[in-house]
């Protein structure tokens, strides 16, 4: 597929989806490409000679009458095989349009067309991996490509065939590392799709100069990855050089002029800014406003803290979704940016499995498992590093909880870093931190806000706080702070990690381990001290069951008995174990400290691993990550139980 090859676009329209169900084409289109531009349309209704259901024609338009006086398929097939024949088919969809094209052709007696075919859904997927939707009209929206009548074949062909020039041109524009560790990764695509890449990357070994990266682009072991601007909290003009527009007629001055000026909105801002200005004369009281529905809340907020943050006292906005926070970063913000006299620094900040850890991907990049998915999503994720800034996977639209492959690249946290391993200076979650702490305004979720105040507390001034949707604050807080006690995880969980270090267990990290003495010490080390876990666990377990089960009066509620424990003697009770609760809080530090090492001497030996030793490696951590999630639940509880009043327990 080179300047010379012609491109035949093709787009059908048919009285339904099952090619065994006697449905046939009502009609056809076909943009014919060459030398990187449109240079023919072809385009006919084809009499079906049968009924069109009544969905089909309130879906094209196409009416039975107009049909009528249309050719069959076999009057025009010839013209049809004539056009397609010696082209490369392209379709949005080609596994639906080409074989339901072949077989009308083998249905009036030619032989299937024996010609490449392309799909630009999936060329779409892994060259524009951040897209939320790759239908058609949407594609053809973020280009500004003109699809005026979407389900008619010739709207929809032209569309098509305007998209492709768009994507040939990116295939051509990826970074050849990236491009040949797509084709590497061989993802699953339709027909003869991959041939897009291969024969890119073809062109370009046979070209004799080294490539130059692009000045935003970088080589950082082995990975090309975008540049990321460092953190700075030095901008030319700051908000305390300008004067807070306090009037509407002010503020229009500075929004964009198609923005409505609202009464409501302007007394929100003025509250805000009033409350907070100024405090060395009046103190600041904590502020509840409820805003009516089409206020303009986002803006009516974001402005006055715009004149009163600053990297020093930055605003902490606590939103419901991740939508909401993608919504404040992309448009809110910087509409504000593109009218104040100032910039104001946003960031985004979520839990460390929300960001990707690259020297995982490395690792995993050419280990096959047996999911096609795994292979394509790869591809995605190459093509999205050269364009993310964030590492942030929710950019990607992933269905995380079917994406085995997404776990194994999480990221688990700081406390895992270490400064020799290769990407410690391009880590997306160290990064977004840092960004924090240069911020003006830095935007998070309830849950990781509940979870992780105590980061705002290290600031050298106590932040803004504004916690947007305050309803779902308080419902998340109680979800976040609900405690269960289930032994019988933590011991599961424990066995699974025993597991992965165990001699002879299949996908064991032992054999992986066995030429490096230190890490086989430090296996040893894991497995006795999770033995002794597990008969701290036991032992707890029985305790409790003694103590608060046996001999007590229980309540049958169901399937499940139910006793009331007064709060004083399940204080008691854990008083009395007390030294088990320290012995299981100090075994959790040291198991959690052998990880560690154990990935650090990982990181220093590195080149000794092949990828299927990191595939095992890293089952190892994600089994871990469970078990030390499911023991601090449990030792939470424990200590929670002596800070709290507690109503019922149920077991």
């Amino acid at each position: 597929m080179n300047s010379k090859t012609t491109f035949a676009v093709v787009d059908i329209e048919t009285t339904g989806t099952d090619m065994a169900d006697n449905n046939r084409i009502i009609q056809f289109s076909c943009a014919i490409v060459a030398d990187n531009r449109v240079v023919n349309t072809y385009v006919t209704d084809v009499n079906p000679q049968r009924e069109v259901p009544k969905r089909i024609i309130q879906l094209t338009g196409i009416t039975p009458q107009r049909l009528k006086k249309a050719p069959t398929f076999d009057q025009i097939s010839a013209k049809l095989y004539q056009l397609l024949s010696g082209t490369v088919f392209v379709a949005h969809n080609v596994n639906f349009d080409f074989p339901f094209l072949n077989q009308e052709f083998q249905r009036v007696g030619y032989p299937e067309l024996s010609i490449d075919a392309i799909d630009t859904v999936t060329l779409s997927q892994i060259l524009l991996p951040t897209l939320a939707s790759y239908r058609l009209q949407d594609l053809s929206a973020y280009f500004n490509i003109v699809h005026k009548h979407p389900h008619t074949a010739d709207s929809d062909a032209l569309a098509t065939a305007k998209l492709l020039l768009i994507l040939l041109r990116q295939v051509r524009q990826l970074p050849r590392k990236t491009l040949s560790q797509i084709i590497a990764v061989n993802p699953s695509l339709p027909q003869d799709t991959m041939n897009v890449f291969t024969e890119v990357d073809d062109e370009n070994r046979s070209k004799p100069h080294s490539e130059q990266l692009a000045d935003q682009l970088k080589l950082s072991w082995g990975l090309v990855i975008r540049r990321r601007p460092l953190p700075t909290s030095t901008p030319d003009q700051t908000a305390g050089d300008f004067k807070y527009p306090k009037t509407r007629i002010a503020k229009q001055r500075i929004l964009p002029k198609d923005l409505e000026s609202r009464i409501e909105q302007n007394k929100m801002m003025n509250m805000i800014y009033n409350n907070y200005a100024a405090q060395g004369h009046h103190p600041a009281k904590p502020m509840v406003i409820e805003a009516p529905t089409g206020i303009g809340k986002s803006l009516g907020y974001c402005l006055p803290f715009s004149y009163l943050t600053s990297t020093q006292k930055p605003v902490v906005i606590s939103t419901a979704t991740t939508y909401l926070q993608f919504q404040l970063q992309n448009q809110t913000l910087p509409l504000l940016n593109q009218s104040l006299p100032f910039n104001v620094k946003s960031v985004i900040l979520k839990g460390a499995s929300h960001y990707i850890d690259l020297n995982k991907f490395r690792h995993l990049l050419f280990v096959a498992d047996n999911s096609v998915q795994t292979a394509f999503i790869k591809a995605q994720i190459l093509v999205w590093l050269t364009m993310t800034t964030t590492g942030d996977l929710d950019e990607l639209h992933l269905n995380v909880e079917q994406t085995p492959f997404v776990w194994k690249i999480q990221h688990p946290g700081v406390k895992w870093l270490d400064p020799s391993e290769p990407f410690y200076e391009d880590d997306f979650l160290r990064y977004n931190l840092k960004k924090a702490q240069h911020a003006d305004f830095i935007i998070v979720n309830h849950s990781y806000l509940l979870k992780n105040w105590r980061f705002f507390r290290d600031f050298s001034e106590k932040p803004y706080l504004l916690i947007d949707e305050t309803q779902q604050f308080a419902e998340n807080a109680i979800r976040n702070h609900q405690k269960q006690l289930n032994p019988l995880a933590v011991i599961s969980a424990a066995n699974r990690v025993r597991g992965d270090i165990q001699g002879g267990n299949p996908g064991s990290v032992r054999d992986v381990f066995a030429q490096n003495v230190i890490l086989d010490k430090i296996a040893d080390q894991l497995t006795d001290a999770l033995d002794h876990l597990k008969d701290e666990m036991k032992q707890l377990t029985h305790n409790l069951f003694s103590q608060l089960v046996t001999t007590k009066s229980l309540h049958k509620n169901a399937d499940f008995f139910v006793r009331l424990i007064p709060l004083s003697e399940l204080k008691q009770v854990i008083v009395d174990n007390g030294s088990l609760k320290e012995a299981l809080k100090r075994r959790n530090f040291d198991i959690e400290n052998l990880l560690i090492r154990l990935n650090s001497e990982i990181n220093q030996n590195a080149s000794a691993f092949t990828a299927h030793d990191y595939s095992e490696i890293y089952d190892l951590y994600e089994d871990f990550n469970h078990f030390s999630n499911q023991l601090g639940k449990l030792i939470a509880w424990l200590i929670w139980i002596q800070k709290r009043s507690i109503k019922t327990l149920s077991g």
